[in-house]
């Protein structure tokens, strides 16, 4: 379940971005009253049935100066980083800890798998060592914090829960994080040229 509260943002109908996320055409399409949305996540049976024609690859989530290589071909993520609202706001879950910024996921995978990850200077998602992603099959709530400095950077992945978060625009938090200038904040893996008609 993704359950939210919109704060400094006025809307009808929040989605998720990226497009991949969006088939069948309404199907993720949730209804803002006063101000917050419930949106039913897909079961593992409708994802495959209806939304795995061509998700992402788990190493190309991370777009680094070293490419990450840790994960096997076959594992395969549909990331939901960011919503849209009706009115082309995107919104994201943040909390500003002071020299550090926490962000929310939702990351369906396709199978069970554990990962160690490391990147150096990667696109949104700065500099980390050792990063486990213990992944299960559906979906995946992933905390991802950011330093100031964008070092030592931190995954930690739990089961999802209907924990009403609050959703802000997500430009906001590109511009206190020095990444104003990049069009795919939150969203790196469109950097690559095989995913560029994602968005």
């Amino acid at each position: 379940m993704l359950c939210g509260q919109l704060s400094g943002v006025t809307a009808t109908q929040v989605k998720p971005l990226p497009q991949e996320v969006e088939k069948p055409q309404d199907d993720l399409i949730a209804q803002v009253n006063n101000g917050q949305f419930n949106q039913q996540l897909p079961s593992v049976a409708a994802v495959n049935k209806e939304y795995m024609d061509d998700p992402i690859r788990f190493n190309d989530l991370f777009v680094c100066e070293v490419p990450v290589t840790a994960a096997p071909t076959d594992l395969k993520i549909i990331p939901i980083n960011l919503l849209q609202t009706d009115t082309r706001q995107e919104l994201t879950v943040q909390k500003d800890n002071g020299t550090s910024t926490t962000f929310k996921f939702w990351w369906y995978s396709n199978k069970t798998q554990s990962v160690s990850v490391s990147g150096t200077n990667c696109s949104t998602f700065g500099s980390f060592t050792n990063q486990v992603f213990a992944l299960k099959l559906g979906w995946n709530l992933v905390t991802f914090t950011l330093n100031d400095d964008l070092k030592n950077s931190t995954f930690v992945v739990s089961a999802p829960t209907a924990t009403r978060y609050t959703w802000t625009a997500a430009n906001a938090a590109g511009a206190m994080l020095g990444q104003s200038n990049d069009p795919y904040f939150l969203m790196p893996w469109l950097h690559l040229d095989k995913y560029q008609n994602r968005r």
